[in-house]
Parts: structure tokens; C-alpha cells; sequence
């Protein structure tokens, strides 16, 4: 009579405990490294800029919808839009009052750094925490 001793993956699939799930030859587990933290946040009324692999994302009421507007930036009564920066779990990482022209495009860069395009050609580069980078022209006047 021939006695296999078991193999690697059988000792290691019969010490598996908790929640570790197989996965081909390995095991893996899910665990949870942060809570989302979106409290106030409705994105059917935003405009996003997500930046890539989870990276900060920026949030601005949009302009083209009609939107009830409730109650002012910061609680100053103003009207004008809020550019809110949020890291990937939803935490509020910086704010800035709007208060230049209309948005035509904005994004993210490799650089982590969100770039807005405004109607009258002027482009603003802006740091995940609301600080303002750099600004030049596309030479429109």
C-alpha cells in the first residue's frame, strides 16, 4: 500500500481560515483598508473629474443643469459655484470658490494635478488640495 503525503496547496487549502478565498493555486482576502466618507455629495447635479488608479476626484455643481440652489459657499451666501477636491475614499481634502469664467473641459494629469479649461482660453492648474498651481492663455483675448 503506497501512502501519498499531501501536497503543498492541501496543507495550505486545510489551514486556510477566516474569509481567505482560493484563486487558482493562491488565496486571497478582501479587507476593507477605509470607509467611503461621501456625505453630502449628490453627483446627478455634478460635474466629476476623477483622476486615475483612485486617485482625488473634484466635484463642481453643473452649470447646463437647472439645480435648486439651497444655500451659499461655505455659508456666505454667495452663488457662486464651490470646486470641491476629494481624495478616493470621499474625504474633503480642499475647496475653492469659482469665481472665474465658464468651465469647457477639465481633467486630471499624470501629475496629479487638475487642469481646467475656461471659455475665454484661460487654463489654471490646480493641486488636489485647492491650491493653484500655475495659469497661462491659449492666446485667445
Amino acid at each position: 500500500m503506497t501512502v501519498s503525503s499531501p501536497s503543498t496547496f492541501d496543507t495550505i487549502k486545510a489551514n486556510a481560515v477566516g474569509d481567505w478565498q482560493r484563486c487558482g493555486d493562491s488565496f486571497f482576502r478582501k479587507e476593507l483598508l477605509y470607509n467611503f466618507t461621501w456625505d453630502d455629495v449628490n453627483f446627478q447635479q455634478k460635474r466629476l473629474a476623477c483622476c486615475s488608479f483612485g486617485g482625488p476626484i473634484a466635484v463642481i455643481r453643473d452649470e447646463r443643469r437647472a439645480v435648486l440652489i439651497t444655500g451659499g459657499a461655505f455659508g456666505s451666501g454667495s452663488l457662486r459655484p464651490v470646486i470641491r477636491f476629494f481624495n478616493g475614499a470621499g474625504s474633503t481634502t480642499g475647496a475653492v470658490v469659482w469665481d472665474r469664467g465658464r468651465i469647457l473641459g477639465w481633467g486630471w494629469t499624470s501629475d496629479v494635478e487638475l487642469v481646467i479649461v475656461e471659455s475665454n482660453g484661460r487654463v489654471s492648474c490646480w493641486s488636489p488640495f485647492g491650491s493653484k498651481i500655475r495659469e497661462f492663455t491659449l492666446g485667445i483675448h
